[in-house]
């Protein structure tokens, strides 16, 4: 759920971009470079992530994102080249969607057979309430924001800021490394702590 909260800047960077006083040309130079950037990444990420490990990949993804978001609307509001802007929009989109694949990865790895076409429903509930922050507040902001419109991208900025550090901070703390887990034999209760007795 809580990554989900940057979702709606994954479909509206074009009218973010062309908000922040940028012509259909340069739309389309941004929207040139980004899927090369996007693919690259995806490249590195599949190889990196069977020998690094789930949570080091993970928190790389969703780290790449946030500051790929921060660097495009730092760039739209500066003026900056619309190619370096379609570079970052790349960091952005690339770790955003290769971080929601990866976690629906864990979720799958972590899970027993007979559970997880359960808890892959589960977390698309979950997911479904991100949807909904960043939905109502694209609305809101769109209906009322007047002028102020061109700033449309540090609002989501500030929606997906607190969600990715808290999503971030979860898989850190909470979440145990998947890598290497047999499919057939994961029971969900192998990262759970053992009696003293019974360690014993």
């Amino acid at each position: 759920m809580l990554y989900t909260t940057a979702f709606y800047a994954t479909g509206y960077y074009g009218q973010t971009i062309t908000d922040a006083g940028y012509n259909a040309t340069q739309l389309s130079q941004v929207a040139i470079v980004w899927p090369f950037v996007c693919s690259a990444i995806t490249i590195v990420y599949g190889l990196l992530s069977d020998k690094l490990g789930r949570k080091v990949v993970s928190t790389a993804l969703g780290s790449l994102a946030v500051v790929g978001l921060a660097l495009l609307c730092t760039g739209l509001y500066c003026g900056w080249n619309e190619y370096v802007n379609g570079v970052f929009l790349g960091f952005f989109l690339a770790g955003y969607w290769n971080w929601g694949d990866t976690i629906i990865l864990m979720v799958s790895e972590s899970c027993p057979t007979n559970f997880r076409s359960s808890a892959a429903g589960d977390q698309g509930l979950f997911a479904a309430v991100g949807y909904l922050i960043g939905y109502a507040t694209t609305i809101l902001f769109t209906k009322n924001a007047g002028e102020a419109l061109k700033y449309l991208d540090f609002v989501y900025l500030g929606i997906a800021v607190p969600g990715v550090l808290g999503a971030i901070l979860v898989i850190l703390f909470k979440v145990h490394e998947t890598k290497g887990i047999d499919l057939d034999t994961v029971r969900g209760d192998e990262w759970d702590e053992k009696p003293v007795a019974e360690a014993k």
